[in-house]
Parts: C-alpha cells; sequence; structure tokens
C-alpha cells in the first residue's frame, strides 16, 4: 500500500478511537448528538489539515514519509486536543 494511502487510512482509524477515549475517559461526557456533530466538524477540519500537511512536505518538498509523520503527530496532537477540548466538549452553559 502507498504510504499516503495508508496513513489517510491510518489518520482516519485514529480519529474514531479518538471521540470514544476522549468521550469516555478524558472529559468524561455522555455520548450526545451534540458533541458528535462538533466533533465531525472537527474532525474533517483536522483530517483535511493533517493531510495537507502531510502532501506538503511529503510530496512538494521530499521529506521523508516517517519524518512527516513524527511532525504531523506532534504538531498536531496538540493542536486536535485543544479543539476537542475547547470546541467539541465545551460546557453549553
Amino acid at each position: 500500500m502507498a504510504p499516503n494511502v495508508a496513513y489517510m487510512l491510518l489518520l482516519s482509524c485514529l480519529y474514531a478511537g479518538v471521540y470514544v477515549s476522549y468521550t469516555l475517559f478524558v472529559f468524561r461526557e455522555r455520548f450526545t448528538t451534540h458533541t458528535l456533530r462538533r466533533f465531525i466538524v472537527a474532525l474533517v477540519f483536522m483530517w483535511a489539515l493533517n493531510n495537507a500537511f502531510f502532501y506538503l512536505l511529503n510530496q512538494i518538498f521530499a521529506v521523508h514519509y516517517l519524518v512527516v509523520i513524527t511532525l504531523n503527530i506532534l504538531l498536531f496532537g496538540g493542536v486536535r486536543f485543544c479543539v476537542q477540548r475547547f470546541y467539541v466538549f465545551r460546557s453549553s452553559t
């Protein structure tokens, strides 16, 4: 499988696990349609941003894909957590 396709599939599976684990263990929220909708919006945005960053560095600047994956995890891990905390699981009050 091509590295680009494998990375996108891995990232997609990871996001499903992130929602479940953030809901149950990190923010200790209930599963609601409201948080699910926000999560999907954040997921699409972060998925596109992750893949655009990967493509830019790997295809345009010819950085090795393992280096790009490492950078992507380090940079976007914190950004993704903040988006989850302050947008997806924020209190409605």
